[in-house]
C-alpha cells in the first residue's frame, strides 16, 4: 500500500503537467480582427520602407 501511494505521489504532478501542456493550446486565443488588420498594416509599412528595393537575384543565382 505505502509503495502504491509513493508512485502516486511522485507521478501526481507529471500527470498534472501533461494535462496542462495539453490544455492550453486550447485556452489560447486567435487575434481580433482588428489586431489582425494592424498587424498587417505594420507588416506591409515595414516591407515598403526596408524591402521594397531589394531586387531579386539573377535568374542564373536562383537554386531550385
Amino acid at each position: 500500500m505505502i509503495n502504491i501511494l509513493t508512485r502516486a505521489r511522485k507521478l501526481g504532478p507529471l500527470l498534472a503537467a501533461a494535462i496542462f501542456a495539453t490544455a492550453a493550446p486550447a485556452l489560447a486565443q486567435a487575434p481580433s480582427q482588428s489586431q489582425r488588420d494592424a498587424i498587417k498594416s505594420q507588416c506591409r509599412s515595414d516591407y515598403m520602407a526596408r524591402c521594397s528595393s531589394v531586387l531579386p537575384p539573377p535568374r542564373k543565382a536562383r537554386i531550385n
